[in-house]
């Protein structure tokens, strides 16, 4: 009689492969009698709760009922006939962007005061979380100052009365080292809003000792986790794909940094975590600077024998973004400007002067650091590169200690004839290329005084103008025949402009508009045809560089991309 039975049984309910742990309702790794009396209790009581009822719905129709009863009857009676596999969750952080910040500036921890808090600067942004919703958060740190351990937090400032604050703050126990580190974790909400202010971080001192310590806090990122259940053995299958502006999607890869990217062929066999990649629109960004070029290019005839026809700068910019008379700082000076336009911030932010750069080399520890070095922070492989005739640009603007590839050459024809050769010297094309032209502001100083048609009035300063057009023209040329236009940003920019004596005249002198007017332009595939927004400085060329990289803008940044510069 039993044998008939089992012969009934599998003539008229096939045998079903089912995915691990739909029918190992009690998670003892196999579908047994202790299995099929939970789930027939439950259909009479209803007793099974969480992970246990996602085991119990064997045929996935979101409810556990006596079609499931039957099946894991079926189950049992046919025994190593029904496979049962593992089944698997990948957690996907980083593609449903929530938030980015950059906080630039150093955050004071006074070890001394016990429970006494330093707040980073808060988000702007109410969020709405979700109650067990995951969210990712990462950030780089770097310490200036001390060696103990601190604690980092994250947590909503001002909540519901019913969202206990202890449940979600997040605490990290990092050790504070010299040196750059980047940290991701994962943490859930409990709560479906957050009422007040939004998510922060908060740094305190673990030791409670008298010690002060300095902590820089860059690329902050919050996203959702979302997450997918998978068959052991089986393949991702189609990933999703997120978009986030200003960057591409460069894939799933194992790890937040470094790691293994997958494919929509790669396989399940554990649980495991897949992090969003994202690289910016651009790939390369070329910078010719010309020292006091000003606003030569766009002033044809309005100036003393200014005949300057500037073919190759029109040809280049003509159907992308420009303009001639963007803002200098108000100290009109070489060194101010330049570290203006690396640093992104106020000369007398930064405080650096002709005499200092000329004396005194910078380190990644000066403050107030230039796009090589958060370049170098966000891609450690870049290949940095900056080729100038004014060799202060080199050591006493540019950090020293970060890898940058410097060559001084002393006329602009040598430094664009070692512009043009580099590209055949070497193969690994500079994620950033600096070049500097200085014989325009040259010819200015050589022919001051008190003729009528001196400095920055002179012929023999329009005719090196003119030369410094040519150099442009040559140095695109041999970038656009390598093919590199159609993932590179090309940028010209000045630090100042020329009056007939001088430059660097005090703001409050009702200086010559000539000495505080300077061209901007910007190529790329993603700029719009545009003149400039008037309220353009020459230093917002440091925002638009990041921003082209992928890399986030230091909220201390006082420079910013130009509305309606990018078309995505």
């Amino acid at each position: 009689m039993k044998k008939i039975l089992v012969m009934f049984l599998i003539l008229f309910f096939p045998v079903i492969v089912l995915a691990y742990p739909q029918g190992d309702v009690n998670g003892n790794g196999k579908v047994d009698n202790n299995d099929f009396m939970l789930v027939r209790r439950h259909i009479v009581e209803q007793t099974l709760t969480g992970e246990q009822l996602q085991r119990a719905d064997v045929n996935g129709d979101g409810k556990v009922s006596a079609s499931d009863f039957g099946a894991i009857r079926r189950i049992i009676v046919n025994g190593s006939a029904a496979v049962i596999k593992k089944e698997y969750t990948v957690s996907f952080v980083g593609g449903d962007i929530i938030k980015t910040g950059y906080e630039g500036n150093e955050v004071l921890i006074n070890g001394g005061k016990v429970n006494e808090h330093s707040s980073l600067k808060k988000y702007n942004k109410q969020l709405n979380l979700k109650t067990n919703q995951k969210y990712a958060v990462s950030f780089d740190y770097y310490t200036v100052s001390g060696s103990n351990k601190f604690d980092i937090d994250i947590f909503p400032d001002k909540i519901n009365q019913s969202y206990p604050k202890e449940s979600s703050t997040i605490q990290v126990n990092l050790t504070a080292k010299a040196e750059t580190q980047h940290y991701d974790w994962i943490f859930a909400s409990g709560d479906s809003k957050i009422t007040g202010s939004d998510v922060a971080l908060r740094f305190f001192d673990d030791i409670r000792g008298d010690n002060e310590k300095n902590i820089t806090i860059n690329n902050i990122l919050m996203s959702k986790v979302t997450t997918k259940k998978y068959t052991e053995g089986s393949s991702l299958g189609t990933l999703p794909n997120p978009s986030r502006k200003g960057y591409k999607f460069a894939g799933w890869y194992t790890s937040s940094t470094g790691g293994e990217k997958v494919t929509s062929s790669t396989v399940i066999n554990k649980d495991i975590t897949l992090y969003a990649r994202w690289t910016g629109t651009y790939e390369h960004v070329f910078i010719i600077g010309v020292d006091g070029l000003g606003d030569t290019f766009g002033t044809k005839g309005k100036y003393l024998n200014n005949n300057v026809n500037p073919k190759n700068f029109n040809r280049i910019f003509k159907d992308y973004a420009y303009i001639h008379n963007a803002k200098t700082e108000n100290i009109t000076i070489s060194a101010q400007n330049w570290t203006s336009i690396f640093t992104g911030v106020a000369c007398e932010t930064h405080g650096i002067t002709n005499n200092i750069a000329s004396s005194k080399q910078r380190t990644s520890k000066s403050g107030n650091q230039t796009i090589f070095y958060y370049t170098r922070k966000a891609m450690p492989d870049a290949k940095l590169t900056s080729i100038v005739n004014w060799n202060p640009i080199n050591n006493g603007i540019i950090e020293n200690d970060i890898d940058v590839n410097k060559t001084h050459k002393g006329d602009d024809d040598l430094v664009t004839s070692t512009v043009v050769e580099y590209f055949d010297k070497y193969k690994k094309v500079p994620t950033i290329m600096f070049v500097h032209l200085c014989d325009v502001d040259h010819a200015a100083h050589h022919t001051q005084g008190t003729c009528k048609d001196c400095g920055g009035y002179s012929k023999t300063y329009y005719d090196q103008a003119q030369k410094a057009d040519t150099m442009i023209g040559k140095m695109y040329d041999k970038i656009d025949s390598l093919g590199l236009m159609k993932n590179s940003l090309f940028i010209v920019v000045a630090d100042h402009g020329e009056t007939k004596n001088s430059h660097g005249n005090p703001k409050s002198n009702n200086r010559d508009k000539k000495e505080e007017s300077v061209v901007v332009a910007v190529r790329g595939y993603t700029v719009n045809k545009m003149t400039l927004p008037s309220s353009v400085h020459n230093r917002d060329v440091s925002a638009i560089v990041l921003y082209a990289l992928g890399i986030d803008i230091p909220e201390h940044f006082i420079s910013s991309v130009p509305s309606g510069l990018f078309n995505k």
